[in-house]
């Protein structure tokens, strides 16, 4: 009887997480589809010979401050490897702070306000009620997901609609860390704006360990200590090494 009188308070815990945290997992959704679009095209106009993409490939490829900033840059001579690259290394930290204050506010910002309070005084528990809003937020990160996989593939550039999925899963892991990572800050933080500082601690000091990965060769094993490294390291549209996941090929332009 127990279980059966949980289900609907925590349904509605999970629905009231989805319809305060939809519409700004909408706008990025399709925000992060723009980018990945105007990147490809981009690219296209601006390095429509071999010779322009290995111009770029010199250029880019030695600059190690971007190289920092944005991770390593992988097959810019193709459009797909400077369309990953480019995505990733702008979208990873939007796509951070998006899911770091998103759950705190879900969270933590609910209690503040008084309305989390409210919906914990019926028949369902403190971790019932955040396993429930962590559903809500998984569907906004769904649905951030599914309109870049949907919007992406109007880049073109004679890549596979496979690979751009994989690129739209990419760029949405780094939000869907961060909801985790936010929603234990929220467990740990007395207020939703306590809650963000130790969020965003975790982010910077992540952020530091990938940006100090990406600055060279000798230093590129930290990325395997932390998320972000291997987030980068699923390498869309680039290719990958047996370890890693597999995704859609890229059909080379």
């Amino acid at each position: 009887m127990n279980d059966v009188s949980e289900a609907r308070p925590s349904v509605r815990l999970a629905r009231l997480a989805f319809r305060l945290t939809r519409r700004g997992a909408a706008l990025w959704g399709f925000v992060f589809g723009i980018v990945v679009v105007s990147s490809a095209q981009g690219y296209r106009a601006a390095y429509p010979s071999v010779a322009d993409r290995q111009r770029l490939v010199q250029s880019l490829g030695s600059n190690a401050g971007l190289r920092a900033l944005f991770g390593v840059p992988r097959r810019l001579d193709t459009v797909g490897g400077f369309t990953a690259w480019r995505s990733l290394g702008v979208l990873s930290i939007a796509g951070a702070v998006w899911g770091l204050l998103t759950a705190t506010r879900a969270l933590r910002g609910e209690e503040d306000a008084g309305r989390g309070e409210l919906l914990l005084a019926g028949p369902v528990s403190r971790s019932g009620a955040t396993a429930a809003a962590l559903a809500g937020l998984a569907g906004s990160v769904g649905l951030l997901a599914g309109l870049t996989a949907g919007t992406s593939p109007l880049g073109g550039g004679g890549i596979s609609v496979s690979s751009y999925a994989f690129l739209a899963v990419a760029l949405a892991a780094t939000p869907a860390l961060f909801v985790v990572v936010g929603a234990l800050a929220a467990q740990l933080a007395g207020t939703r704006r306590q809650a963000a500082m130790v969020g965003g601690g975790i982010f910077g000091a992540w952020y530091l360990l990938r940006l100090v990965a990406d600055s060279g060769a000798s230093t590129g094993w930290l990325r395997g200590a932390t998320p972000l490294g291997w987030i980068e390291e699923l390498r869309p549209m680039t290719g990958s090494g047996p370890a890693r996941l597999r995704r859609g090929r890229l059909a080379h332009p």
